[in-house]
């Protein structure tokens, strides 16, 4: 052991360069894999908490032709039901920033009371929740409040002037939706139902 003990300090001590390189090495790669597992499991935290803070529906329901509130509050007696809010969703609207722009499609999302919401609750990132004549936009896509919009609505509930300006009063983060670099569609949030119909059932 005595031999095998001196020769390997030797070794050591002759080629001091790549044992120093060596113990760099293997210390930097310690130290990344710490801090891998350290972020990821901070990330994890940070974003289960997110999560349950939104309140997420268990169930989602899409109908058409959309249902009234009487039939929301039906289904909320229901067994074992908790909670029941309606939500309406147009995708047949078009938008663009000025008379000048060339239409593209967007989403359009109306809930009752921004306010209060009890299922997927959304977070106010700046400015206002959408009111009277007063939409929010989902973070992400270069619009902010105070913007003006033009939108083209093609559905039946709009009569008259199908194309109009629309004031943007607050940006909004909706967890649910797919971040702006997967989906080009601008999301707008309207106070008021329009047609198509998404209910999320909480159970």
């Amino acid at each position: 052991m005595g031999v095998i003990r001196y020769k390997i300090w030797n070794d050591l001590w002759q080629n001091k360069r790549r044992t120093i390189q060596l113990v760099l090495t293997i210390a930097v790669g310690a130290l990344a894999v710490g801090m891998t597992l350290g972020a990821n499991e901070l990330m994890g935290v940070g974003i289960r908490e997110a999560w349950r803070s939104s309140s997420p529906a268990m169930i989602s329901l899409e109908l058409d032709p959309p249902i009234d509130q009487p039939m929301l509050d039906s289904i909320k007696s229901m067994r074992g039901v908790v909670e029941v809010e309606g939500e309406m969703s147009a995708p047949d609207i078009k938008w663009r920033r000025s008379p000048d722009d060339a239409w593209a499609a967007a989403h359009l999302i109306a809930r009752d009371d921004y306010h209060d919401l009890k299922l997927n609750r959304l977070e106010l990132r700046s400015g206002q929740w959408p009111a009277y004549k007063q939409m929010g936009v989902e973070t992400g896509y270069n619009l902010q409040a105070g913007d003006t919009v033009y939108l083209e609505i093609d559905n039946d509930t709009v009569i008259g002037d199908r194309v109009r300006p629309v004031a943007l009063n607050g940006v909004i983060f909706n967890q649910l939706l797919m971040p702006p670099a997967m989906a080009e569609i601008p999301p707008l949030h309207h106070p008021q139902p329009l047609r198509r119909a998404n209910r999320p059932v909480r159970v």
